[in-house]
């Protein structure tokens, strides 16, 4: 599904930031404030990271934009790039969850911490070679998510560090 940078939505709508893989808290959210398709929501991005179940947090948003695509409104935030996912847990979460796990039995020479293998290569090396695809599947994913939120012809809205990225 591909959209403007842009994505125009109108009022009443509800705006919700920075679930950081806190897939709970969401569905809490969800029971507070209401559920698709008798509520429109508007997420500012910052879907990953810092939390345990970015993944979830991810396909469940996806799944539901494919569903209510008139409901559901997904902005990207500085945690849907690559830079900052890679960092910040998104990536470790994928390759715990789908693959890429033995690396940290594969340690070798004066390399045998897992800070040391990701600096100089070895963490790579490994991921290339059994598997983290899925991160750089979510990373393209990301990439067709919007930038920047206008409601109602009226209000501009995005995430702070894409502003200062741009």
């Amino acid at each position: 599904m591909e959209e403007s940078n842009l994505c125009e939505c109108e009022v009443p709508i509800k705006v919700v930031g920075d679930i950081h893989a806190q897939f709970q808290d969401m569905n809490r959210l969800f029971d507070l404030i209401g559920r698709v398709p008798q509520e429109k929501f508007l997420f500012l991005g910052d879907y990953v990271d810092r939390g345990p179940q970015g993944v979830e947090v991810v396909i469940l948003l996806f799944a539901l934009k494919l569903r209510y695509r008139d409901r559901i409104f997904l902005l990207r935030g500085n945690h849907e790039t690559p830079a900052v996912n890679k960092i910040y847990g998104f990536y470790n979460e994928c390759v715990m969850k789908y693959g890429a796990g033995i690396w940290i039995f594969l340690l070798r020479g004066n390399h045998e911490t897992p800070a040391v293998n990701k600096i100089y290569g070895f963490y790579n090396e490994c991921v290339m070679k059994y598997g983290a695809g899925i991160w750089w599947d979510f990373q393209a994913c990301f990439n067709r998510i919007p930038l920047a939120g206008l409601i109602s012809k009226r209000v501009c809205i995005l995430d702070f560090i894409i502003l200062q990225m741009m």
